[in-house]
């Protein structure tokens, strides 16, 4: 049976417990993946409650993932098994694991590189998202004023989408690209909005939020 899956990337908003609402964990998403849940409750009468088994990898500012975020114990480790001898095998023979195992080794690799995760919406998605959104326009003007005094002159402002257009043009200056689909493809630009961008702005709407 092949199992449905859908894989989000997921901006962690805040967390909460107590007695009346239990445990819940607040999470940010792109629109677009947004439908993913929409549609989950629009099939059951427009009701909530749906269960999902998933997998979190938390990542780190520069896509790795982060390797403290769970910590394991450590299992015991079983008891040594008593020595056996084994009869040597022909050098041939050994030559030929050892080249096998640089392969398996090669392949692995390999692997890690070709299954790196990717999301739907990416940062793009996101930054188009957040453009829209009043909260973060304020927070642009506050936090890189002067660039955004100088997107002024770069729009016409008696259009209605004029602040919408200046946020997405401030966005692009500070990653230092000409449009935002490239927060996806450009390193220097992926990176730029992590730390310049999302990562300031989480936590001050965590502060605002609380």
């Amino acid at each position: 049976m092949k199992i449905p899956t859908k894989d989000l990337e997921l901006w962690l908003l805040g967390w909460s417990e107590s007695h009346s609402g239990g445990c819940k964990v607040t999470f940010q998403v792109t629109e677009e993946d947004l439908a993913y849940f929409r549609n989950a409750t629009v099939r059951k009468g427009k009701t909530a409650g749906q269960r999902y088994a998933a997998v979190l990898v938390q990542l780190n500012d520069d896509e790795t993932p982060d390797a403290d975020s769970v910590k394991e114990s450590t299992p015991p480790k079983a008891a040594s098994p008593r020595p056996v001898a084994v009869p040597a095998a022909p050098v041939a023979e050994l030559a030929g694991q050892a080249k096998a195992h640089e392969l398996a080794e090669a392949a692995a690799e390999g692997a890690k590189v070709a299954h790196k995760p990717h999301f739907p919406g990416g940062f793009c998605g996101l930054a188009v998202q957040w453009c829209d959104d009043v909260r973060f326009r304020d927070w642009l003007t506050q936090e890189f004023e002067s660039l955004w005094l100088d997107s002024a002159s770069m729009v016409k402002l008696t259009n209605k989408t004029a602040d919408i257009d200046r946020a997405s043009i401030v966005v692009k200056r500070i990653c230092g690209v000409d449009s935002r689909s490239k927060l996806d493809t450009d390193d220097r630009a992926h990176l730029a909005f992590a730390n310049m961008i999302r990562q300031p702005y989480m936590a001050y709407l965590k502060e605002i939020e609380a």
